[in-house]
């Protein structure tokens, strides 16, 4: 009778202690996240160009998926992934940064036509890395977007790259996240907008 009831409390204690590291490892997986990049673009001492001349710019998401990467950790599942309408803030920081430069945008579908020149914006990559095997140590960020400028028959094409890497102790929040990728973009929308090639067809 001991024996038995020896038994049943043993498995008893398993039982529970198992449960514990289901738990326990539930609590490492990371959740998905949602992000929406709202970078700003900083024109310096960049001259005005624009002269009221009117550019029909359009933004693009070029890439093969929204997800942009994935979190880490224990569980490397927990994507993270970009909104429906994260590209409004892209049209939105080129708008503002080509409008202080002395440009007049326009919506590109509307008004292409009267438009004195287009420019096509397409976010061809935009993606996120981590390391560490069971604890994110490091995450990475990579922005690449393609530009094409058309005055006349003059038709210019450009490519910008940038990257961040930074070491953490803990996987970034989506705050965190979100400024990451707001840094990365804002350094190589800043490089578009200052090249003047696309909009004076040199």
């Amino acid at each position: 009778m001991t024996d038995r009831i020896l038994q049943g409390r043993t498995g008893t204690v398993a039982d529970v202690l198992g449960a514990l590291v289901l738990l326990a490892a539930g609590g490492c997986a990371l959740s998905p996240q949602t992000v929406s990049p709202n970078p700003e673009i900083a024109l310096g001492d960049l001259p005005s160009r624009g002269g009221g001349r009117r550019i029909a710019l359009e933004v693009i998401d070029a890439r093969d998926s929204i997800t942009v990467g994935y979190r880490g950790g224990i569980y490397d599942t927990a994507a993270i992934q970009t909104s429906a309408n994260w590209l409004s803030n892209i049209h939105t920081a080129l708008s503002r940064a080509f409008g202080a430069l002395g440009f007049l945008v326009v919506p590109a579908a509307a008004d292409a036509e009267l438009a004195d020149l287009a420019l096509r914006v397409e976010i061809a990559q935009l993606a996120y890395t981590s390391e560490g095997k069971n604890v994110v140590r490091g995450v990475g960020v990579r922005a690449e977007v393609r530009a094409i400028g058309t005055l006349g028959d003059t038709t210019m094409t450009s490519t910008y790259r940038e990257r961040l890497e930074k070491d953490v102790l803990t996987a970034p929040s989506e705050a965190d996240n979100v400024e990451l990728l707001n840094e990365v973009l804002s350094k190589v929308l800043t490089r578009l907008v200052a090249d003047r090639r696309l909009t004076e067809g040199e």
